[in-house]
């Protein structure tokens, strides 16, 4: 595993337990509602995925990182898209195949996750 310079940072491995029985019949196009249980720590989360485009089974693993930057050296972002091109500075996001951006909206979980050593 690479460490980088980046604090806060987050990495927790997720296996696909299956879909909530509540959610099933809420599908939306091509977007499923899977349930995922993480490796690292006791917790598990409710995830919505384009399965057309990631396609996700059953049994199935995948990591999520939390990061408060893409900036390998910690440095915040400037806010904006950057396409990564050749010959680009290198971000966190050329390491995985999928990235978003977003809110967190239960923050009172990372502070309690933060005594973690993850």
């Amino acid at each position: 595993m690479t460490y980088y310079q980046i604090k806060p940072i987050y990495i927790w491995t997720w296996t696909i337990n299956g879909l909530p029985a509540l959610f099933t019949a809420l599908l939306i196009g091509n977007v499923t509602r899977i349930e995922a249980r993480s490796h690292n720590l006791d917790m598990f989360m409710h995830l919505d995925v384009d399965t057309e485009v990631y396609p996700l089974a059953v049994g199935d693993k995948f990591t999520r990182v939390m990061a408060p930057t893409l900036n390998l050296d910690g440095t915040s972002d400037t806010g904006y898209y950057t396409p990564i091109t050749k010959g680009a500075k290198k971000t966190l996001a050329g390491k995985y195949e999928c990235v978003m951006h977003g809110k967190l909206y239960i923050s009172a979980c990372i502070k309690r996750l933060s005594r973690y050593k993850l």
